[in-house]
């Protein structure tokens, strides 16, 4: 018997368990997919916030309080 034979015949006999994996690991695909959606996306706007803002910050040595 090949593997995937028994692979198809082993999914056949554990229907319950089979279906309860596919359903965990469809689920933590899609929080996955969503969480990288979201982290894009989120750098996406920062980058275009700190296009339009175009701030510019220095930083100085306070010789007065030496």
């Amino acid at each position: 018997m090949n593997f995937l034979k028994r692979a198809l015949l082993s999914i056949q006999r554990r229907k319950g368990k089979s279906i309860i994996l596919f359903l965990v690991i469809f689920i933590l695909g899609n929080l996955m997919a969503g969480a990288i959606a979201i982290q894009q996306a989120t750098r996406g706007v920062e980058t275009d916030i700190k296009t339009q803002l175009g701030a510019n910050a220095t930083v100085s040595f306070n010789e007065d309080r030496i």
